[in-house]
Parts: C-alpha cells; sequence; structure tokens
C-alpha cells in the first residue's frame, strides 16, 4: 500500500532517536596530559590551564639557571666590580653632599655672627649690602606720589600716621606678590580682604588714630587701597590679567570686534536709534560685546 514505505521509515528514525549518543573520541584523549581531573588545550600543548602554568614557570627557571651557569667567569667579576662601584660612588656621593651641608651651615653661622662684628673691612659691607639690594624694592616715584597725595588729602594728620600708611602699603603689595601666582582667584581677594581688616584692628586699637572718627579711618582705607591697586596693576601678569587666566585674551578679542564694528553706522543698518533710551543703549552694548559668537 501507498502508507508502507512511509510507516517503515518513520519506523526506523524513531529506532536512532532512541539509542542514547556515543564520542567519536575517547574522552581519556581530551584529558590533561598530566593525568588530572581538567581537561586539557591544544594551544597549551595538551595541558590544562593550571598544570600548563605551572609548566611555564618550571621552564622559565630552568633557563634562568642554564643562562647563569654558562656566564664566563670575567662578566661576572665585571659585574660585581660595577655593584662595587655603584656603591662605593653612591657613598662617596652621600659624603660629599653631608661635607657641603656642613660648610654652608659654617659659612652661615659665620655670616650670622659676623653682621653684630663691627668690622674694618669693606669688601664684608659691600657684598652684605650687594646681597640686601638683590631684593625687590618698590620705586621711589610710588611713595614720593603716595606723600604728595596723602598731604593733599589728610594735611591735619601727623606724619607719623604718614609712615604707618606707607609701610601697610608696602607690606600689603609684598604680600599679594608673593601668593599672587599660589593662591585662587578666590583666595587671594579673602586674603585682601582680611589685610584690610587687620589696618582696621589696628587703627582702632592705637591710640595714634584716637582723633580719627569712622569716617576718617574708611578715608584712609581708600587710600591704602587706591596707591596699591594702581602699583599692582602696572605690574604685568600679577594681580590683574595673571597668566593662568584668559583674560587678556577675551579683552583683546573684545576691542578687535570694536574695531571692526566701528565702520557701522545707522545709514548702514537702515534704522534710526534713540540713544537715549536706556534699553537702546542696553541692546547696542550688547551687540557690541560680541552676542555673534563666530567674533
Amino acid at each position: 500500500m501507498w502508507y508502507g514505505k512511509n510507516l517503515q521509515r518513520s519506523y526506523k528514525y524513531m529506532m536512532f532517536a532512541s539509542k542514547t549518543p556515543t564520542l567519536r573520541i575517547d574522552e581519556s584523549d581530551l584529558k590533561c596530559k598530566n593525568g588530572c581531573d581538567y581537561y586539557g588545550n591544544s594551544q597549551w600543548q595538551g595541558y590544562c590551564s593550571k598544570c600548563h602554568r605551572e609548566q611555564m614557570q618550571r621552564q622559565r627557571h630552568a633557563e634562568k639557571a642554564t643562562s647563569a651557569s654558562t656566564l664566563p667567569k670575567p662578566d661576572r667579576k665585571k659585574q660585581d666590580k660595577v655593584i662595587k662601584l655603584t656603591s662605593n660612588s653612591s657613598f662617596s656621593k652621600f659624603e660629599e653632599k653631608r661635607f657641603r651641608q656642613s660648610e654652608t651651615q659654617k659659612k652661615a653661622h659665620l655670616l650670622k655672627f659676623s653682621v653684630f662684628k663691627k668690622s674694618n673691612t669693606d669688601g664684608h659691607t659691600q657684598e652684605v649690602s650687594e646681597k640686601k639690594s638683590v631684593e625687590f624694592k618698590i620705586p621711589t616715584i610710588v611713595y614720593e606720589t603716595m606723600k604728595r597725595d596723602f598731604q593733599l588729602r589728610f594735611p591735619n594728620l601727623s606724619a607719623h600716621i604718614h609712615r604707618e600708611v606707607r609701610q601697610f602699603v608696602t607690606s600689603f603689595i609684598m604680600d599679594v606678590m608673593k601668593n599672587a601666582h599660589i593662591l585662587t582667584v578666590d583666595e587671594l581677594s579673602e586674603r585682601v580682604q582680611r589685610q584690610y581688616q587687620r589696618f582696621m584692628r589696628h587703627m582702632e586699637t592705637s591710640p595714634l588714630y584716637a582723633p580719627l572718627d569712622a569716617d576718617g579711618r574708611e578715608l584712609l582705607i581708600d587710600f591704602v587701597e587706591k596707591h596699591a591697586m594702581s602699583y599692582l596693576h602696572e605690574l604685568p601678569s600679577v594681580l590683574f590679567s595673571p597668566s593662568g587666566t584668559e583674560d587678556e585674551r577675551c579683552d583683546r578679542v573684545l576691542s578687535e570686534r570694536i574695531q571692526q564694528l566701528g565702520w557701522v553706522g545707522e545709514r548702514h543698518l537702515d534704522c534710526r536709534l534713540d540713544r537715549t533710551s536706556p534699553a537702546c543703549r542696553r541692546l547696542l552694548y550688547r551687540a557690541i560685546a560680541g552676542a555673534h559668537p563666530h567674533f
């Protein structure tokens, strides 16, 4: 009948499906070469990962031992000699450094005591004066300008107050120059405010400033701020537009944009501008300041 062959074929498939699958290769061929329970890998020369790592370590130790045994004796002597020379040179450098430090300490000790001695030689005094002259000094013209301004604004105050104000301005400028490249802008601003507060407390506690009222002390603080900041502003990259910021570059870009827009007038824009209107002026300043990102 027509279904006889199909029935035999399906019966054959059922027989094959009921059989358990068997490996075509022996399981012992997949095991590690050392005979452990783990399976090996052909990339590891038939070892498992653990045995392969141990085998590589043994090979490296054997190679080091053979290379050390085959090294000629003169080379070994050279190596020992190099080690001795490096140790001796490092020791000699250490001794030389200790000797230089002791010599500098002796010179500093002698120099400290020689300052208080009266010496008839002019050479030593010239050396000391040259060392002192290397330090930074505020130009004399700054003090002269400060003196004239002080006499104009505070004619009734004594010369002693002027001397203290000048000393405070000097210490203030030197402190700012010392910390300008170390502190951030916010930290330096706080330090400046502490300097002003310190001078205010000094004026409140010192009997020299007793005749001054609160307004007079505020005027002295304004005087100090004016002369200190005017001098610091003239110094390049100290307080204003320091080297770590982009203030100078932004100012240059803004000035170039203003120069580029200098030829643009109302007739070019085909409009009438009411320059008396605050809103119109605000829009003009915003346009000049660079609302366009490409300028």
